[in-house]
């Protein structure tokens, strides 16, 4: 089964002093002993992910540590190119729907629309996050502790 990971979830995966690491960290146990996955090859995330996950842990924990999640992400994962037709499905398919007509902004941002571009093109319902909008967004199942996995089966 393949999996959308958000940074926010990556973080805490890498990060054990993260605040979401108590939560991401069993959570991630849960899915591979009950396999959902096997390891890191059935998560799929965006290069802009990637790059928000480094940036994030290299103010937090150690470069070594930091390269080395950055390894596991980039030789295990499935890491998608973010192309300018991706940019635009985002821009027209998931922002502009979901602008608020009162204050005319859209109440997600460009990176969350490309990840929900990405995991339509590739058919991925489950996104592991801490980011409460996902819950907002129809067809999309947001994964953020070992209690909300109960919905995979």
């Amino acid at each position: 089964m393949q999996f959308y990971a958000d940074a926010c979830f990556l973080i805490g995966l890498f990060d054990p002093n993260d605040k979401h690491s108590h939560e991401a960290q069993p959570l991630w146990r849960h899915l591979i002993d009950n396999r959902f996955v096997e390891g890191f090859n059935n998560l799929t995330l965006s290069y802009m992910i990637l790059v928000e996950a480094f940036q994030c842990l290299q103010k937090n924990i150690e470069f070594n540590r930091t390269l080395e999640a950055f390894n596991v992400l980039t030789h295990q994962c499935q890491c998608v190119n973010v192309t300018e037709d991706i940019i635009q499905k985002a821009i027209s398919n998931k922002l502009s729907p979901l602008i608020n007509h009162r204050t005319n902004k859209p109440w997600i941002g460009l990176t969350d629309a490309i990840s929900l571009v990405i995991m339509d093109q590739r058919k991925i319902p489950f996104i592991l996050s801490y980011d409460g909008g996902y819950d907002k967004i129809p067809l999309t199942k947001r994964i953020y502790n070992v209690e909300s996995a109960l919905q995979i089966g």
